[in-house]
Parts: C-alpha cells; sequence; structure tokens
C-alpha cells in the first residue's frame, strides 16, 4: 500500500516541480525544513527524491533541504540522447551539474552543503571542482570521481577504449525484462526493512532502462 502511495505522490509531485533550467536537467526539487544550514541532496541512479524521505523528515530542524530529481528518473523527461556514441562525453552529468549550480545561485543559497549518493556523489565532486563559487562542503556517499573499471594499471585513454568497444554495447543491447528483475533484486538487497526495499525497488522500475544505462555509461 504505501509502494502504491508513492507511486501516485510521484506521479503528481514529480511533473509540478519541474524547472525550465537552461539544461533542463532537473526534473523535480523537492524542499523540506526550516533549519540553520542549506542543504542539497542528488540521489543515485535510477531514484529520485524520495530515497531522501526520510532523512528529510528526521532532519527537517536541523536543515533547509532541497532534493533533486535528476531527469530521466522516475518516469520523467530525460535530456536529447547524444547523436554520438562517444564515452568520453557526458552532457547529461555536465547538465546535471551545470544546472545544480543555477539552481544554488539562482536561491541565493549561502555555505551550502551537497550531499551525493553513488551518481550523487560523482556530481557533487565535480560541482565542488568546477563551481566551488557556491559549495561550502561536499558529502560523497559511494561515489567516486572516475571508474577504476578494468582496473587501476591502465591509462584513462584505454579505459575510455575499453567501454567503448566492451561496456557499451552489452549495456545498450541489455534486455530490458532482465535488467528490472535485477534491479528490483538491487533495489531490495541495500536495506534491512522489506517495506523500504519495496519502496526503492518501486523508484528503480520506473525508470526505463535505457536512461539508467545511458547514465551509467555516462
Amino acid at each position: 500500500m504505501r509502494t502504491l502511495m508513492y507511486s501516485l505522490i510521484a506521479s503528481l509531485t514529480l511533473g509540478l516541480g519541474a524547472h525550465a533550467y537552461a539544461d533542463g536537467a532537473i526534473a523535480h526539487v523537492e524542499q523540506c525544513g526550516d533549519g540553520p544550514v542549506e542543504m542539497i541532496l542528488i540521489p543515485g541512479s535510477p531514484c529520485d527524491w524520495r530515497v531522501w524521505d526520510e532523512f528529510m523528515t528526521r532532519n527537517s530542524d536541523n536543515y533547509s533541504m532541497r532534493a533533486f530529481t535528476l531527469a530521466g528518473f522516475s518516469g520523467t523527461a530525460p535530456l536529447p540522447t547524444p547523436a554520438a556514441n562517444d564515452v568520453s562525453k557526458t552532457p547529461w552529468l555536465d547538465a546535471a551539474v551545470a544546472d545544480i549550480a543555477a539552481y544554488i545561485k539562482e536561491h541565493e543559497l549561502d555555505d551550502v552543503v551537497v550531499v551525493g549518493h553513488s551518481l550523487g556523489g560523482h556530481l557533487a565532486l565535480r560541482l565542488g571542482l568546477e563551481h566551488p563559487d557556491v559549495v561550502s562542503r561536499i558529502v560523497d556517499i559511494d561515489g567516486v570521481p572516475e571508474s577504476n573499471l578494468f582496473g587501476d594499471d591502465i591509462s584513462h585513454e584505454e579505459r575510455i577504449q575499453r567501454i567503448e568497444l566492451e561496456l557499451e554495447p552489452a549495456l545498450r543491447g541489455f534486455d530490458s525484462q532482465r535488467a528490472v528483475a535485477m534491479q528490483e533484486q538491487a533495489a531490495r538487497a541495500m536495506v534491512t526493512s522489506e517495506e523500504r526495499g519495496e519502496e526503492l525497488a518501486e523508484m528503480y522500475v520506473s525508470t526505463d532502462t535505457p536512461i539508467a544505462m545511458e547514465y551509467l555509461i555516462q
């Protein structure tokens, strides 16, 4: 029942919260709390803002929080698919970093703490490097600046080449039904609460597989 309720909430709020930033990478911003510290929360792929809902409820007196949903997650409109399959380019991630920085500036947020999980952690790190003027602190949960796929003993250029030749074709051709089953299993394994696992699984499967794969490739 609670999973159904979250699905209905998502279908109503994700569309209403959209903001037309320059790159269109932010699908929704959920605000919670009136604490003295400004905080930006960026979820990992393929979750939406709801992955932070319990954290926001618990900490509403401590922080003024804004949790993002990135374009394409939970049934929201994705950014245009890159025309060229060049994995050295990351247009969706570039747009996300630019739009988060634009949001912070537009809303005149000061001394912002940016918290990101997984993909969100990577974006938080990039935000700190590329827009240090809008961030005071970064909290990175299980995100990395660059993947070490194929090991640490190869160059960046070699890694890009192997991703293009080996990984990208496999991910783009991945069977959607198999991907959904794997995502549901992964979501439930992330938490100890069965109810929360169901909620995460719903987030995972509500994002189309090609969109989740495009974020993963980038």
